[in-house]
């Protein structure tokens, strides 16, 4: 038992390792996550504009199924 604190002392170092690598983000990072996230908002927006297509484009598929 005598390796057991400097053990336990390499893991808790390794945890806050990893905790601040996640703190701190990259200004490319930052920047591309906005960029999906304003494409994804956009993509919600493009889809509800124009669901009235989409459902009928879904209902037509059994129809040219059966040909």
């Amino acid at each position: 038992m005598r390796h057991a604190p400097f053990i336990a002392t390499r893991f808790a170092s390794f945890e806050t390792e990893r905790e601040q690598s996640k703190a701190r983000k990259s200004i490319f990072r930052i920047v591309v996550e906005a960029l999906h996230h304003s494409r994804r908002l956009q993509a919600e927006r493009t889809i509800r504009q124009y669901r009235h297509l989409v459902h009928k484009a879904e209902s037509n598929i059994p129809c040219e199924q059966n040909k």
